[in-house]
């Protein structure tokens, strides 16, 4: 697959939505990254942090006040974590 294809899957059909996204992750990773050191975890805390970042999520969506940024947030939160176990990083 090419990088335009990818990025056209990200943004459903939308190239530069796609490029949107994509920085988005790499951001938050970035500050993810300089946050919260994964050195010598287990698997299990990396799910862990998933799991925490989902509830996270949840809660923003349960609010009655929708704030649709603290939502994107979230949802940024957990696809970085999940990046960070897809990188499997608590074994670097």
């Amino acid at each position: 697959m090419d990088t335009d294809l990818a990025l056209e899957i990200l943004g459903n059909g939308d190239k530069e939505k796609g490029k949107r996204v994509l920085y988005a992750i790499a951001k938050r990773l970035k500050h993810a990254r300089g946050k919260h050191s994964w050195e010598n975890i287990s698997p299990m805390s990396a799910y862990k942090a998933i799991d925490g970042e989902m509830g996270e999520l949840g809660a923003e969506v349960l609010r009655k006040e929708k704030i649709i940024e603290r939502q994107s947030d979230e949802c940024l939160d957990v696809l970085a974590t999940a990046t960070r176990f897809y990188n499997r990083e608590f074994e670097a």
